[in-house]
């Protein structure tokens, strides 16, 4: 496909939604996603409702969302528990060259336009870019 990588590549994408958390700053975010009790709002713009048909309360599924108060400049760092710095391509950091988050999540209701979930771990306010049903692997692992 490219000989090259390049250098600035555009991509568009046209975000589903928006989360409605309570956390304010990034460090009240707890990060991990699965054993939170915390509930959010998933409030999903007018062109995608249509989107959520299908899913209901009690379906664990993955958010993705846009860390849009990430560094994007980091490319090594620290683990959050010490020790030498690894890429972040080998980590769950928030500061990454395109900072795409992933957090699990289990829905606990479903409005019209709106997804009432546990698990979400982001910054309130942040962009949603997709949400991906999850599925139950043979070895009971969620994917």
């Amino acid at each position: 496909m490219f000989s090259r990588p390049p250098d600035d590549l555009p991509i568009y994408l046209s975000p589903v939604g928006i989360a409605r958390t309570p956390y304010k700053s990034r460090s009240d975010c707890p990060g991990g996603g699965y054993g939170m009790q915390a509930l959010s709002t998933i409030e999903i713009f007018p062109s995608f409702t249509s989107a959520i048909s299908g899913l209901i309360p009690g379906i664990r599924i993955f958010v993705l969302w846009w860390c849009h108060l990430a560094n994007r400049k980091v490319l090594k760092q620290p683990p959050t528990k010490g020790g030498d710095p690894l890429g972040v391509f080998a980590m769950r950091s928030p500061e990454r060259p395109n900072p795409i988050a992933l957090s699990p999540s289990e829905i606990v209701e479903v409005t019209g336009d709106s997804l009432i979930v546990r698990g979400l771990d982001c910054v309130d306010g942040s962009l949603v870019l997709d949400i991906k049903l999850a599925i139950l692997a043979n070895d009971g692992q969620w994917v």
